[in-house]
């Protein structure tokens, strides 16, 4: 039986520790913002952006966008759906101490609205696409997707000049993080990637590249994977927060899903074909989408903070009992240690891909996309702290404890055999 302390993500980092992780992300930051692509097509000039939709995603955006001075139109063909984000983005520029009522934002339902927009930002929210409104948009406008790889060809397809097009996805929720991911649609132009890199820029966003796949959403389905399966096992949500919590995390993985909406993630989960465990697709279904609505892996009376749910722990029993899956007791460093893997893993697999191109920016992306504590760096400079050696002797030991072959990631098999590491300086 192994013991806790034998588990990765026990030892805490000492004050050395703590000035290197900083020191690291201060070089990965400046190595992001330092991008070629920044300045390949020059400096755009950032006029109008529109933004297309009416759900959390756009009326987010809008905040960001406002709260940094520019000047927005929300667009959605629906008359109805547009009021209803008018009075959602109205509320959250209140509640930013940005100007809900200036005359640097609108909201419209008229395509021909869209016609002195630079600059359209589609988060995927309007069933159809934004094809259709294409025409609508100035000569040179750019289409910024919120999507990348197979995903961005597809949703590209449709508009007209693909060099016009380019993917960027603000970590949600777009008025709070610090995140944008970028990355080329087929035929992108030089202008087009700078011209999100310019936006990124003027929101203070700190932009990553992206190859094909988002990396935030990569990292948080395979988190959620992971949970899943602990879960299914008898694992409860808020002690498995609670164990991530105490790593560091800011947030524990459920309760930062309960923030930015189950539905949210069940999309990214059927967008990615990524099994799952019954669970979630049942809170789904009976209404349980999180914070929104008032109750998710938790419930917020009033609107206020999480409050642990017996009813969902009574979910989540039934559901293994209905999949005959035996359950037991789970303590803080099993579930920390699997989590731990699991993202570490994901990590090295999204690396050897080429969907990252640096160990750095998945440190980036999983200290200001998941939470992972700055003090230890980000998770692959955690990974290079513990040891590639030592990280595939543990992912090996939970294959033996649930009798599976193990899935070592061949990426960290050869830094296990030559002693290597994932992070060259940031």
């Amino acid at each position: 039986m192994t013991g806790a302390s034998d588990r990765i993500g026990g030892e805490r980092p000492d004050a050395a520790a703590r000035d290197a992780a900083k020191a690291h992300l201060a070089r990965a930051e400046a190595a992001a913002r330092a991008e070629p692509a920044i300045a390949a097509g020059g400096k755009p000039a950032l006029s109008r952006v529109a933004v297309a939709g009416s759900g959390p995603a756009a009326v987010s955006l809008v905040g960001a966008l406002v709260s940094a001075g520019h000047a927005v139109l929300l667009f959605d063909p629906d008359r109805d759906d547009a009021t209803r984000a008018f009075d959602m983005a109205r509320r959250l520029l209140g509640h930013l101490g940005a100007d809900a009522d200036g005359a640097a934002w609108r909201v419209s339902s008229d395509p021909a609205a869209l016609s002195d927009a630079g600059m359209l930002l589609d988060p995927g929210e309007i069933e159809g696409g934004v094809s259709p409104f294409a025409a609508e948009l100035p000569p040179g406008a750019i289409f910024a997707i919120a999507a990348f790889g197979p995903e961005l060809a597809a949703r590209a397809a449709g508009l007209p000049d693909p060099g016009r097009v380019v993917g960027l996805e603000f970590e949600p929720p777009a008025h709070a993080t610090r995140l944008a991911e970028i990355g080329p649609a087929p035929g992108s132009a030089p202008e087009a990637l700078a011209a999100a890199y310019a936006l990124a820029a003027r929101l203070g966003r700190i932009p990553v590249p992206a190859g094909g796949a988002p990396l935030g959403e990569a990292l948080m389905l395979a988190t959620l994977a992971a949970a899943d399966e602990m879960l299914i096992r008898g694992a409860l949500p808020w002690e498995l927060d609670e164990a991530m919590v105490a790593f560091g995390f800011a947030t524990g993985p459920l309760e930062a899903q309960d923030l930015s909406g189950l539905a949210r993630t069940q999309a990214a989960r059927a967008r990615a074909g990524a099994a799952q465990q019954p669970i979630q697709p049942r809170m789904v279904a009976e209404g349980r989408l999180g914070k929104a609505a008032g109750v998710g892996w938790y419930r917020y009376p009033g609107g206020g903070g999480a409050v642990v749910d017996p009813l969902i722990e009574d979910l989540i029993r039934e559901e293994a009992y209905f999949a005959g899956i035996a359950t037991r007791d789970w303590c803080a460093a099993e579930m920390r240690e699997r989590i731990l893997l699991a993202q570490i893993a994901k990590a090295a697999r999204l690396l050897e891909s080429g969907a990252a191109r640096r160990a750095a920016d998945l440190d980036l992306v999983s200290v200001h996309g998941l939470g992972f504590p700055a003090a230890r760096g980000g998770l692959l400079h955690f990974a290079d702290s513990v040891g590639p050696a030592r990280l595939v002797a543990r992912l090996a030991a939970l294959g033996e404890e649930d009798g599976r072959r193990p899935e070592i990631p061949p990426l960290l098999a050869r830094l296990a055999e030559t002693g290597g590491r994932f992070g060259a300086p940031g």
